[in-house]
């Protein structure tokens, strides 16, 4: 679909400039799509792409070898493997490297020491190498969980090998925000090489040409078009344009106002509108929001995940949202002890995953999509009202 173009080029041209990016992008903004065609786009941007996802990697050694398995398919590492494995590689097991068994023969030693014998080998090609690490943030969390040292010199040493390999460029990215990470952590001089970019949700002109796509591709059950009223109806409803959301809503649509001049859509009313988004919140399609709240289950310790929970509760049913001393109020009810430094840092986490925004002062959900969803779906236990 022809969106995101400006992002993409802009993201080729610092890449190929010599940059590594920090891309931080809220939950279903459409960044491992972006990712993607950020390789589509490599054969003719003068580059090779790997895109390594690290969510379900454990250890460093898992996450070492989910990179070798995104590198190995790659026709120009064929190549360099070819030609220069058998040097580079050579002793690793001290023995004679067989090029056909070079990932083999790495996962036997130091992870530090395979990943800077791999580096080398892609920072001698003739076009420079982009590495996309997607879900990073998510690897660095479950290493905290270990052993917070084993995260500070995992972060550490691919900053290192970031300065050691300039050939090689990296595209950071991930449903958390390794920033916030990092600042909690304080883990920040980690990635204060990286340049930050902030992936925003679709502007309305790019959010009507991608339900139009849609359409037109076919990838609408019942073909529709959307005038201003039912247009701006839709965005006040979602208020922040996800890619993905959008998609699944105009799949509900149903249309049911006037034939247009041409073709076999109608105009969507309103009322169209809201049926849809009843749909969307419907019990069948529960699946659809499911990252959610598991990502709170699965990523925050039992403290921390029921103060979570009170503040979403609590802001699901206030579309307006809440100050900070009222959060405080609610969350102390059953954390008597929490402080608003703690406080702080949750509401910070929350924004950066894409869950709260803060406006002139008060918190609230930054999707109204996602809001009515956990209003209905996650209601708490009766949360006291009360506004400070």
């Amino acid at each position: 679909m022809p969106y995101r173009l400006e992002e993409r080029k802009f993201l080729k041209q610092r890449l190929l400039a010599g940059d590594s990016i920090l891309m931080l992008a809220m939950r279903r903004t459409g960044k491992t799509w972006l990712c993607h065609r950020l390789e589509d786009d490599a054969a003719e941007g003068g580059y090779t792409a790997a895109f390594c996802n690290l969510e379900g990697c454990n250890d460093e050694t898992a996450a070492f070898s989910e990179l070798c398995g995104a590198v190995e398919p790659q026709r120009p590492f064929k190549k360099l493997a070819k030609d220069r494995v058998q040097e580079v590689l050579g002793n690793v097991a001290k023995g004679k490297a067989d090029a056909s068994s070079w990932k083999d023969l790495l996962l036997r030693t130091d992870w530090r020491e395979s990943l800077r014998r791999l580096l080398s080998v892609l920072n001698k090609d003739s076009k420079p190498w982009v590495v996309v690490l997607d879900e990073l943030p998510l690897f660095v969390m479950k290493l905290i969980r270990l052993d917070r040292a084993r995260a500070a010199n995992f972060l550490s040493q691919l900053r290192a090998f970031r300065h050691e390999f300039p050939n090689v460029r990296w595209l950071v990215t991930g449903s958390v925000g390794l920033d916030v990470i990092s600042r909690r952590e304080k883990l920040g001089g980690t990635i204060n090489d990286l340049e930050r970019f902030d992936l925003q949700p679709l502007t309305r002109d790019a959010a009507r040409r991608l339900i139009a796509n849609l359409n037109s591709d076919g990838e609408c059950p019942a073909p529709f078009h959307l005038g201003e009223a039912a247009f701006d109806h839709f965005v006040m409803r979602l208020t922040w344009l996800s890619p993905y959301y959008i998609k699944r809503l105009a799949v509900e649509i149903r249309p049911t106002g006037e034939s247009l001049a041409y073709g076999p859509a109608r105009h969507a009313t309103t009322a169209n509108v809201d049926r849809a988004f009843e749909a969307l919140l419907s019990n069948g399609n529960r699946g659809y929001f499911a990252a959610w709240p598991e990502h709170i289950e699965i990523n925050f310790e039992p403290v921390e995940r029921q103060r979570i929970l009170a503040i979403l509760s609590f802001l699901s049913a206030r579309q307006e949202g809440a100050t900070i001393d009222t959060l405080l109020s609610v969350v102390g009810r059953q954390q008597p002890g929490v402080v608003r430094a703690q406080m702080l840092e949750t509401l910070d986490m929350l924004g950066s995953d894409g869950y709260l925004e803060c406006v002139e002062g008060r918190y609230r959900f930054l999707s109204g999509l996602i809001r009515s969803w956990w209003a209905r779906w996650m209601p708490g236990d009766g949360l006291p009202d009360g506004e400070a």
